[in-house]
């Protein structure tokens, strides 16, 4: 599996029918080199409220799942992974109605590979996963997408 995933998330709740506030926002600009990468696995997740799972992951000399910087832009990046997974902290919404989110993703330009995968899901309250509404399971070449959820 190679890919390059950009990863921005922000949830959001309307309060009313015109107007919606951010109350949770991921961005990896001030997260630099935290993850794992290397053909021993060592993990540096300090001063980030995120994990990473890839325990199921069938690792290559050559993997990344770490927060890197090309050129000016710093980015979430998976590349020959296999299966893992990148978890954010668990959110209170309780005084929230109306919860969506919305994660911008890009796969790289190069390296394209028939087999990359991206799985998006959520859960509530320790329910069962689900998919994200759009755009929630991505395969092969799908360049740069938003990913979307419906309103929960």
């Amino acid at each position: 599996m190679k890919y390059k995933s950009l990863l921005l998330v922000s949830i959001f709740c309307a309060i009313n029918s015109f107007s919606q506030v951010t109350f949770f926002l991921e961005n990896s600009d001030s997260q630099l080199n935290k993850g794992t990468t290397g053909s021993t696995p060592t993990i540096d997740l300090t001063d980030v409220d995120w994990t990473i799972d890839f325990s199921s992951a069938n690792l290559s000399n050559n993997y990344r799942f770490i927060v890197r910087t090309v050129g000016a832009i710093t980015f979430f990046e998976a590349r020959n992974v296999g299966t893992s997974i990148w978890l954010s902290p668990s959110i209170d919404i309780s005084a929230f109605t109306d919860i969506a989110f919305t994660i911008d993703a890009s796969q790289g330009a190069t390296n394209l590979d028939i087999d990359d995968t991206l799985t998006t899901q959520y859960r509530i309250d320790s329910s069962t996963w689900i998919n994200a509404s759009t755009n929630g399971v991505l395969n092969n070449n799908y360049g740069t997408v938003q990913i979307l959820s419906n309103s929960t």
